[in-house]
């Protein structure tokens, strides 16, 4: 189930398994001369944006990267076998082909720097528990294995951390297809109609107590709003429909993911003002975090460092399918 890739040193490579594995300590030797400290990071939605921005940085300044991912399944074409005679890119290339309809559930990327001074090799684990969220637009199936869920049981594999609190993705061909929907302003009704009941009647209340509250207030005042989920097409859906029902208020939140929205009366004038500066944020805000874990792939992309897989792993549509469009030369 797991995708291990040969890293440039093989000592190194043993350091990032073991440690993905839970079988080493925060600091260890591998040599009499040379020791690798770790630190591992627990990603998840609650904390993907707070800590993505570590991420990015620590990657510009590391050496290279490792990549360690846990499949929902590893199915085996009999007619792929792989041979000891292959090259590195030849394994790769057959072990790719038989993961074009698996999910990843757990991805593990490992910085390593290396500090001259004390020489050494620091390497820091970020650990993202992946999972895809209904969308309306995007449903996807997930295919699960037995035997994949029977090898992660056995290592303790937190499933419900993974399926509860799953970090979010989607491909850049279904980015560009909620962007379009979001600039022909049709997203907001296609939101609406995949709600449910319950989801229906609270806005429905939380549009009563807006009306009720204006009666009135003075041009300033806020009213704070608990949305009741941390869903964030709700939040947009509800950012909108508020800003088009009144149009004497605003609306604001601290992230796109809190329960909380705050609606604010405001003057003529500075409403002209925020529809300028700040109308299409909350599309920005909401294509960022259904993308999710995508833009952790964009980020190793686009840094180029030496990594522990071929030569092109980050490129290769078949390491993670679902999220990746076909590449081509």
């Amino acid at each position: 189930v797991c995708l291990l890739c040969l890293v440039i040193s093989p000592r190194v490579f043993l350091v990032s398994v073991l440690w993905n594995c839970g079988f080493l300590s925060s600091s260890f030797e591998f040599s009499s001369r040379k020791q690798i400290t770790c630190n591992m990071v627990d990603v998840t939605d609650s904390n993907f944006e707070d800590i993505f921005p570590t991420f990015e940085h620590q990657l510009k300044k590391c050496s290279f990267v490792a990549l360690d991912c846990e499949f929902t399944s590893l199915p085996f074409d009999v007619d792929i076998v792989p041979s000891f005679q292959d090259s590195g890119s030849e394994r790769y290339k057959k072990i790719s082909q038989t993961i074009i309809q698996c999910f990843p559930l757990q991805v593990g990327v490992s910085h390593f720097t290396y500090d001259r001074n004390l020489v050494e090799y620091k390497a820091t684990i970020f650990k993202f528990n992946v999972c895809p969220k209904f969308f309306g637009l995007f449903d996807l199936n997930i295919n699960l294995k037995s035997s994949s869920v029977q090898f992660l049981k056995t290592y303790n594999f937190d499933f419900n951390k993974v399926f509860y609190h799953g970090i979010p993705y989607l491909n850049q061909t279904q980015s560009e297809i909620v962007l379009d929907q979001m600039k022909k302003g049709i997203l907001s009704e296609r939101i609406f109609n995949i709600m449910t009941f319950d989801e229906r009647e609270a806005l429905a209340g939380h549009y009563e107590t807006i009306r009720k509250w204006l009666h009135g207030i003075d041009v300033g005042l806020t009213l704070t709003i608990q949305v009741g989920t941390n869903c964030p097409h709700i939040k947009y859906f509800l950012h909108k429909e508020i800003r088009k029902c009144f149009k004497n208020v605003w609306t604001f939140h601290s992230t796109i993911s809190s329960p909380e929205l705050s609606v604010k009366r405001v003057s003529e004038e500075e409403r002209l003002s925020l529809q300028v500066t700040s109308e299409f944020k909350i599309d920005e805000e909401l294509l960022l975090s259904l993308r999710g874990f995508a833009r952790v792939l964009d980020a190793l992309i686009s840094c180029k460092k030496p990594n522990s897989g071929p030569q092109h792993a980050y490129r290769s549509s078949q390491l993670l399918p679902p999220l990746l469009p076909p590449f081509t030369g």
